[in-house]
């Protein structure tokens, strides 16, 4: 998926508050253009 496409995607509100929903209790990690994030991390609430 192109960048800006999965920026618009993800950069929606909608979208944003199912991942919250989903990721509630559950570890998960970030990747960042090639590099991953730190582990573990949670999605504690929607800070957007």
């Amino acid at each position: 998926m192109e960048f800006f496409k999965a920026l618009k995607y993800y950069s929606r509100k909608d979208i944003q508050a199912e991942m919250l929903n989903f990721s509630k209790n559950r570890e998960f990690i970030p990747q960042f253009r090639g590099s991953f994030g730190k582990r573990p991390d949670i999605i504690q609430y929607n800070g957007a």
